[in-house]
């Protein structure tokens, strides 16, 4: 019997990304754009996990995990959080292909 994926998250690219990645797993995705779909959706299948974006938009990954605990039918479901790069470090330059980052001024210690 396959498991049950539940993935919260506004980008169609990571959407993609993760069905791709699990596409040969037994393993039944169901993507969502945003939390308070991603709710509804968790409250009527009740996932074996849920995959969510820290930021979305209507609800964010920090609400939506602590509305799941709130919830008596729910408050099992492992919520696995997903965060971008932090502000600190940006984007420099291409390279070879592959994104060359370099902290900002401020988290350099002096």
């Amino acid at each position: 019997m396959p498991k049950n994926l539940l993935l919260a998250d506004d980008s169609k690219t990571i959407q993609q990304a993760v069905g791709m990645t699990f596409a040969r797993e037994d393993l039944s995705v169901v993507a969502v754009d945003d939390g308070e779909a991603a709710l509804k959706a968790a409250k009527q299948s009740k996932p074996d996990l849920i995959l969510a974006d820290v930021s979305m938009p209507k609800l964010g990954g920090y609400e939506l995990c602590q509305r799941v605990r709130a919830d008596a039918a729910l408050k099992d479901v492992p919520v696995l959080l997903l965060g971008g790069r932090p502000r600190s470090i940006r984007p420099r330059r291409w390279r070879w292909g592959r994104m060359v980052t370099c902290p900002s001024r401020s988290t350099v210690p002096s």
